[in-house]
């Protein structure tokens, strides 16, 4: 990537609509409109996985199935797989919030719905021949058979993948099976038709592929010999970061960790596959948590925080042999060290840079916009950092001066205006403009800075207040004058 771009952070999830979360239909056209009108050449989103409990997509129970929710109703309305009245009948207020609970109390009764009325294509055959998803949608179907339980708390012959038991799962779970190949099939339909839509308006997407998966997932039940696990398929080890920025307790994930050794064996086929295949879902891929492939931070199973773990050796450069080329943006954000540092040199991907980091008073911070690389990935924030309104406002009266100065300084380096930034928005978009005039070749603003909105978070590490994962746009909110306001900066920034 050598053409300096501006890109936006905006989850499918977080798309206005009228069915209780973001989908891949015309909402999600009209933003693709609006922000390459506004001069943004990337939309950056979070992963597109089914999610379990939490609601996180950094959770996923599958690696590479797609997200049912973000399937758009409309679109199999015009297909004839839904009437009027049962399209009306998924219409809800869009307070804001998605409301997952409600989702899963509906949404798959309506997808059966369309399925039943589902006539199968040769083109649709092709797809739910392919091993995998036939691998996902037995686990899926056992896991609506189960009420949920996870798979690793299954009888023995399942849990160990007898073919026996198998061979009679797959008879009785037949219709059910052919439900969850169907869900998979219209959702890669919609999302490539999306992102086809996207590349014409010349948006590229930036997808996000996270680092692990979740314990109970169908790669861990289909491919145990990928993860450091025990008796009965338990982890011996758990993933997780040590105290931080975020958590003085350092981040208890719970992940089974991979084991690289064995990975290392087969060349990391199935990692590198992984990569591969995600782009071809995405035209860019952010790899989250990058330095783990260095050297990740795990816990013993039982351990209650993550003060106590250790670092261990990942696979380094050799997973990425043959492929220093391609689209990927590497997250090394926390913890790093010497050897992070000559890993992401040596794979030459650009690293990330955020904004809201820089106001510590240190002239070495290297997320000071003085201080960025060229070959690096800016933002204001993350899905994970506080939006910039609810960071400045939080802060007592002498840090805001403190803040201020710091732009200030920034911005003269950079030689564009910083006047007037007492009042909480105008902060935020001065500091929008001076991310934009950074040296970085892509500056990615998230959707809560470009509004200047305090309440729009995305997710808070650590806390699991029923908030996260579920901050959402009304369609009133995505006013023009805020887009014209950046279009202004793109311009004059050169992106």
């Amino acid at each position: 990537m050598k053409e300096r771009k501006a890109g936006i952070l905006l989850p499918v999830f977080s798309l206005w609509g009228d069915y209780g979360v973001g989908s891949m239909g015309r909402e999600a056209r009209a933003f693709l409109r609006s922000i390459k009108k506004a001069g943004f050449k990337v939309w950056q989103v979070l992963p597109l996985t089914p999610t379990g409990f939490g609601d996180s997509p950094y959770q996923a129970e599958c690696g590479y199935a797609g997200n049912p929710y973000f399937i758009d109703l409309p679109t199999l309305k015009k297909q004839g797989l839904l009437t009027k009245e049962e399209l009306l009948s998924a219409r809800v207020e869009n307070t804001g919030r998605v409301d997952y609970a409600w989702l899963y109390e509906t949404r798959l009764n309506l997808l059966k719905k369309a399925f039943s009325r589902f006539v199968p294509t040769p083109e649709y055959r092709k797809f739910a021949a392919q091993k995998k998803f036939r691998d996902y949608a037995l686990f899926a179907a056992l896991k609506a058979e189960k009420k949920g339980l996870p798979w690793y708390d299954w009888e023995a012959e399942l849990r160990f993948r007898r073919p026996l038991a198998l061979r009679l799962a797959r008879n009785r779970n037949r219709n059910e099976i052919n439900f969850y190949l169907f869900v998979q099939y219209e959702f890669f339909r919609q999302w490539y038709s999306l992102k086809e839509y996207a590349n014409g308006l010349g948006v590229k997407i930036l997808g996000d592929l996270p680092l692990y998966l979740s314990r109970d997932s169908v790669e861990g039940w289909v491919h145990p010999e990928l993860f450091l696990l025990g008796e009965n398929r338990a982890p011996e080890l758990v993933a997780g970061v040590p105290p931080d920025y975020f958590d003085e307790n350092g981040q208890l994930w719970g992940n089974p960790v991979y084991d690289w050794e064995a990975q290392a064996k087969t060349g990391y086929r199935w990692w590198r596959n992984r990569i591969r295949d995600n782009l071809t879902l995405f035209d860019m891929l952010r790899i989250d948590h990058f330095r783990g492939l260095d050297r990740y931070y795990a816990v013993p199973a039982n351990a209650e925080n993550a003060k106590n773990g250790k670092w261990y050796d990942g696979p380094k450069t050799a997973l990425f042999r043959g492929m220093k080329s391609a689209p990927i943006v590497a997250e090394d954000l926390g913890t790093s060290d010497h050897s992070l540092v000559a890993f992401l040199k040596k794979s030459g991907y650009p690293g990330m840079r955020v904004l809201s980091f820089m106001f510590d008073g240190d002239p070495k911070n290297p997320h000071l916009i003085s201080n960025h690389a060229v070959n690096s990935v800016v933002y204001t924030g993350t899905h994970d950092n506080q939006p910039l309104l609810d960071l400045y406002l939080l802060a007592d009266k002498k840090e805001r001066a403190e803040m201020r100065k710091i732009l200030a300084e920034q911005c003269k380096k950079r030689g564009i205006s910083c006047e007037k930034t007492g009042r909480g928005t105008a902060f935020v978009q001065r500091a929008n403009a001076l991310l934009l005039n950074s040296r970085a070749r892509l500056a990615i603003l998230p959707f809560f800075d470009v509004l200047a909105r305090a309440d729009l978070r995305v997710n808070t590490p650590g806390f699991a207040d029923g908030n996260n994962w579920t901050a959402r746009l009304k369609k009133t909110d995505w006013k023009p004058r805020y887009l014209r306001r950046v279009q202004v900066e793109i311009e004059n920034s050169g992106r």
